[in-house]
């Protein structure tokens, strides 16, 4: 639970200065996404570069989560998988 917290307020902080810098930065085109104002100024703007440094963090951050997830998922699914097992080596129905 601490690591969704925490990547909480990470995506919280990180959309505290994405969404402004490309709001003021980016025109948003219906379909495509979005395309910079000002292709040459973002290529040494280092703002933009931390940002997609922190977006390329996060990102990773979510697959670590996911993957602790998935093994607990997996842990969860062996346990109940045992006990049904259990359940008709004792020669009781399981429905």
């Amino acid at each position: 639970m601490d690591m969704i917290l925490k990547l909480s307020e990470n995506v919280n902080a990180a959309g505290n200065v994405y969404i402004p810098y490309m709001i003021s930065n980016f025109e948003r085109l219906p379909g495509a996404g979005a395309v910079p104002n000002n292709f040459e100024q973002l290529l040494g703007d280092q703002k933009f570069i931390n940002i997609l440094q922190i977006i390329n963090n996060l990102q990773l951050w979510s697959i670590q989560l996911k993957e602790v997830c998935i093994k607990e998922s997996n842990r969860v699914i062996n346990l109940i998988d045992n006990e049904l097992k259990k359940k008709k080596t004792f020669g009781r129905s399981v429905t």
